[in-house]
Parts: C-alpha cells; structure tokens; sequence
C-alpha cells in the first residue's frame, strides 16, 4: 500500500502522507478504508458492496503472457501459434495479478504459489461434437504437452493435459499427476522456478496428434498462505482470452514461403523462412535437441544457390532450416514495368498455367477442351471437371523451378537471353492490353523456337526445353501479349501446334500447384490428395530426380493424385466427384448490390482461423494458403494475409504475399467483391 495517499485531518491541521507514513503515526489496527455510495432512482437499500479497499485477502487473479515465440524463432514479433515440428511455442515473463474484493491489485510476497491447473478448449461447444464441424469449434486432440524449459531449451519437466473434465460449459484439459510442481512468484508478480523466471513450452502430443486449429487458454491455481495465520485462499488464474494459443501446421507453411525470398519489415528484415525455421534435418535420424524422428523429416531443408545444375534434391547439401533456396534470377514471363525499364522480378517462383503435352488441345469437338485433362493420351469422361482431375501441370517445387530453368540456360548459352529485355520475354509486336503498345523486337534469338533443336542451335535434349510462365503465354486473353500476332519465328496457329510436341514444358506453378505442393509435405495425415512428386524429387529412393518432365508427370493421377479444390460439405457434390477434404470456417457470399466490407465479417469466425487454413473462390478460380493472423489489442482480427501463386497485371505473376482478405473484400470492383469465397480448414486423417 505505499503508493496510496491520504489527506486526513489531525488534532492540528489537515494533512497528506503516505499510507506507511500515516500507518506508523497512528497504529492502524483495525483500521479499514471504504468507498462511499450512493442511491440509484427509487431503491432503498444498497446493493452488496465490498467497502474495505485494504483487505489484503486475494479475491481474484489472473495470469498475463509477456512473450509468445517458437523456441527457434529468430525474429521478435509476437506469435501464438504452436508449431507441428517437435518445437515448443515458449512463453515467457509470465506473470500473476491478484486483487482483493474491492477490486483493488494487491502486492504479492512470499504467501503466494502458483501451480499450472490445465488448458480449456477455446471454442468448446457441448453441441458441435462428432466430425461434422472438424475442429472448427472442439479440438480434435485429446490434450497437449506444457513444459517447464531450461535457458538453453532442454527440458526440465513435462506434463501431458490429456485427463478431460467437461462440465459448466466448459472442456479442460489437465495433468493426472503434478508433474511440473509449483512456482513461486516474485514482488513483481513473475512466475519463478529456483530464483528465474519460468519459461513454459506448449507442443502437440505427437506429430500424428497435432491438429491444426486446435486452440487453447491456459488456466493456472493460485494459492495464498494468508501469512499461516488464516484460511490459505485457492483461486483459478486463466490467461486473458486475447493470449490464446493454436496449433498451426508450420511444415506446410514454411514449404510455401520457400517459394518466395522476401524480406520483411515486421519481421526484423527477414524473410518468413529465416524468422521462423524449420531445422529438421531433410533426412536420417540425427536433428537439433527438440527434436526427434518421430516428428518427421524436412525434405526440402536443402540448400541451393540458384545457380548449379543437379538433378535431385539428395544431392544437394542440408540447410539449417531457414530461406535455403536462392530462386533463379531469369524467372519471370514479363517485367514489371511495361512501359519503363525492363525489371525483372526476382526472388519468387514464377505463376505458370499447365501447358504441356499432357494437356489436350484447345477445344474438342464443340466442348471446351480446357475443361477436361489428357492422362496418358486418354480424355476423362465430361463430368470429371477441371476443378476435380485438374490439369497434369504447373505443380514445381521450388528445387523443380530452379532444376528447370538450370536446364533451360544450359540450352540458350547466355543469361542474358533469359532476362526480359525491353518489355518481353519471348517475341511479340503489339500488346492485346489498352494503351500499352510495344515495338518490334530485333533480337532473333529470343523468338519462340520452332524446335528443340533451334532452342540452342546446335541441338538440344528434347525433354529440357522449361518456359516459365509458359501458360500464361499462350492461354490468357487479357495479358497474353501474342493473342494477335507474332512477327518473328512462329505464327500463333504454328505455336498451337508445336507446344504439343515432346519438348516444351511449362516452369512454375498456378495456384492450386502451388497449395497443394506445400501441403504435400511426407508424413501429412490430410485427406486431401498429395501431388506426385516433382522432377527432382522422383525416384527410389526418393530424390534421384530426373531430367524428364515426362517421368514427373506420368504419376500424375496414380493413387488418385489429382489436383484438386479441398472441397467442404455443401460444396461437393456427387455429379461432380468430388470428395469431401475440408471444413468450412467462413463463406463471405456474392452481393453485387451491396458489397460486404471486411468489417461485415463475422468476428467469431474470424477469430477462429489460423495460418495454413485455406482460401478458395466458389468458382474454384483461385486458390490461397493463409499465411498471417492479425488481432488489436483487443484480440479482435483486424487482418487475414494471404500467400499465393498469382497473377494480376504485371507486378503479380508469382508467388507473393501481398493480399488480404481485407482487400478481396472491400475492393469496390470486378472481379473481388462480385466473387463468393470461403475459408476452410483441412481434414486429417485421424491417428
């Protein structure tokens, strides 16, 4: 109490001291101090009130979280997620307030211990069990570790949640024994464990148990000797529901930030992968001390420079978790300035359509032939859609990416004659876009060739001929610049052609590629389908590679590896063959007359996503990983980034992290707002 003040009046005169100066003058035993009130309208007696402001009894408590980070996070941003990987999410400066009836915060001393109670289901609702709402409103896992943590990370006591009390509404998670012990707590209310503070660890139960959406509020026991002279006080201490914590799935968002290097600035100025790395070895048994096989390997933790030629991943050096792939510079289809200086954009895996000789042609009789896909020379019946066989392409790792345009410079002889020069990629006269008008291009050498052969001059490997953004070249009306004419090499209709030979093959990836590919990690437990394995990831054992796009593609549809939506209930349907794989969290419908701004969207839904669940359009147009989280003070949302392999004039033609749902919401013109979407979260297969 030495901080309150009092104005009193003595025998003498009005005074102001301190409560500890006026205590010691005047021997305040039995002395209480109590608040004032007053009637409210016609009542005629005062509500319960609790007049002493000195009782020095705890009456309430709660608990605050100072820092939130991955054990192995390198930047300092705050992060509630807990990783998939074996890592713990560590907690830190966690702290204790405890106040008497009156509401007044009391100071604490050495009466005071501190004991880990469990953790709630955040969103349990008596009413949502079975699987028909996945885990968007119960966890899927029957409990979760905490830890007590050594400075260096190790482990100096463990606890598993895993004994489940449901009642008053609520679904606990706690201990059967108290393996962890209690804590002291200092003066300045910290948490303390032999005279430091306390570092507590969250992880998963297992790899297999680690259920993305998953949340929790950790809830504590605060005990009060009362000075061994009274009744010790038990009270329960949760942390403020704004510090909850989720699982997230940290492989599958840590292989989609592989695709591009990009350094941010909320993250200390480094890219997403160096931030928050996934250091498990690509291989073996051997890994950092949080970590054991059973967690699963991180095949794509493998350095490459963007440079040097291999042909499969095994080959290359293990990485130490963080941005390990340097993307080839001569990336990209166009440049991203279209009437200024030829600026390559770089650092990203480029957006491609699939095209190649897997694919059928245009049209088919009078049926929209991009519709269907061609497996093996045989056409799926017509009700097999797009959005469910999906097309045999455009689904490059990022070491495939690079593999490919290795290949691809091998056989133009210059880098120079890969970067766009002069606002083109390959040739063309007259752009289809309004206003944009280009000249002739003089430089015969980067005309499209008619054949492998003319790709090099002097003869070249049939199955190495990689165009990045290669769809986008031939297949888009709107930014396609060759839709018109070509004036050098070949005519259009030549080109329609000759792309179905056995020797152009499109480099990169379009959205559903680009998805699917990071969710296909070995070891996922997703119903969704995984993607068969890239060029340099093929083989047995696995990561032999190859220099045949062919052999990539041929296991293209094996064991139904298909690229396809992750469709929910109520989205699939049976004409259409699609399986069920997800569950839905959000649906933000069309409304043309009245488009819904992001703050129409519904807060409790909101709240209820994670990094890693899944974006798509109705029309399964596009398709997007959420990739960032934002909340206020408050814990409200107030921002859903987006990572995705896209395309949009001429600075977005690669993976990039530059959307919000924010902006695909409140963006007042064709084609956002006009278009429904939805975010769902993935189904797993249960362990």
């Amino acid at each position: 109490m030495a901080g309150i003040e009092f104005v009193w009046i003595s025998l003498v005169k009005a005074e102001k001291s301190t409560w500890g100066a006026f205590a010691q003058a005047n021997e305040p035993t039995g002395m209480v101090c109590r608040r004032l009130l007053q009637l409210s309208g016609s009542a005629s007696s005062y509500a319960c009130a609790e007049w002493d402001l000195l009782d020095g009894l705890p009456a309430s408590a709660e608990v605050e979280i100072g820092s939130m980070r991955e054990a192995t996070q390198a930047s300092s941003e705050r992060w509630r997620w807990i990783p998939n990987t074996g890592e713990f999410l560590v907690l830190d400066n966690v702290a204790v307030r405890v106040r008497n009836k009156a509401g007044l915060a009391l100071p604490l001393d050495s009466g005071y211990s501190v004991r880990l109670k469990g953790a709630y289901d955040r969103f349990w609702d008596v009413n949502k069990g079975g699987d028909a709402n996945g885990n968007i409103y119960n966890n899927k896992a029957m409990g979760i570790n905490v830890a007590t943590l050594n400075l260096g990370g190790s482990i100096a006591a463990t606890a598993t949640l895993s004994t489940i009390t449901e009642a008053n509404g609520e679904r606990l998670y706690s201990a059967a024994s108290d393996d962890i012990g209690s804590f002291t707590v200092s003066k300045g209310g910290w948490l303390e464990r032999d005279g430091s503070r306390a570092r507590l660890g969250i992880r998963p139960l297992s790899a297999e148990k680690a259920y993305p959406g998953d949340d929790y509020v950790l809830s504590f026991t605060v005990e009060y000797a009362a000075g061994g002279t009274g009744t010790p006080v038990t009270l329960e201490a949760r942390t403020d529901a704004k510090d909850y914590v989720a699982v997230y799935d940290k492989k599958m968002l840590w292989r989609a930030n592989l695709y591009i290097d990009q350094k941010e600035e909320a993250l200390g100025n480094m890219d997403w992968n160096t931030a928050h790395p996934w250091n498990a070895p690509p291989s073996g048994s051997v890994g950092p001390v949080w970590w054991s096989v059973a967690w699963g390997n991180n095949e794509w933790n493998r350095i490459h420079d963007g440079q040097t030629a291999f042909t499969g991943i095994r080959d290359l050096a293990p990485g130490n978790g963080g941005q390990t792939v340097v993307i080839a510079g001569f990336a990209p289809l166009r440049v991203q300035n279209p009437n200024g200086a030829a600026t390559a954009i770089t650092g990203r895996v480029a957006y491609s359509y699939p095209m190649n000789p897997f694919e059928p042609p245009y049209a088919t009789g009078t049926v929209s032939a991009n519709k269907y896909v061609r497996f093996n020379g045989v056409n799926w019946t017509s009700t097999e859609w797009m959005g469910d066989r999906g097309d045999a392409g455009s689904m490059d790792s990022p070491f495939d990416f690079n593999a490919k345009l290795i290949y691809q410079l091998a056989l133009r002889g210059t880098e120079a004659l890969m970067v766009p020069q002069s606002n083109h990629w390959w040739a063309y006269s007259q752009s289809t876009e309004t206003g944009v008008t280009v000249g002739s291009v003089t430089n015969q050498t980067s005309a499209m060739p008619s054949t492998a052969t003319a790709l090099s001059g002097t003869g070249a490997i049939a199955s190495r001929a990689f165009i990045p953004s290669l769809g986008l070249w031939y297949k888009d009306p709107e930014y396609a610049y060759n839709t018109t004419s070509v004036t050098e090499g070949l005519t259009l209709a030549q080109l329609q052609t000759d792309r179905r030979g056995s020797w152009i093959y499109e480099a990169g990836t379009d959205c559903i590629g680009f998805a699917q590919r990071s969710a296909s990690y070995n070891g996922n437990v997703y119903q969704w389908a995984d993607l068969p394995k890239g060029i340099t990831e093929l083989g047995n054992p696995e990561g032999i590679g190859s220099t045949n796009n062919r052999d990539a593609l041929a296991g293209y549809g094996v064991d139904s590896q298909y690229r396809r939506y992750p469709h929910y209930q109520g989205d699939a349907t049976a004409t259409d063959v699609r399986p069920v794989v997800s569950d839905l969290i959000l649906r933000k419908p069309y409304n043309q007359d009245s488009p819904a701004g992001f703050a129409s969207l519904s807060q409790d839904q909101l709240k209820r996503i994670v990094p890693g669940d899944v974006f798509y359009y109705d029309t399964r147009a596009h398709i997007a990983l959420v990739n960032k989280v934002e909340h206020d003070a408050q814990g409200n949302v107030t921002a859903i980034n987006l990572i995705e392999s896209t395309f949009d004039g001429y600075e977005k033609q690669t993976v990039i992290t530059a959307n919000t749902l924010r902006a695909l919401t409140e963006i007042e013109k064709e084609p956002y707002y006009t278009r429904t979407y939805q975010i769902v979260r993935l189904r797993r297969t249960a362990p």
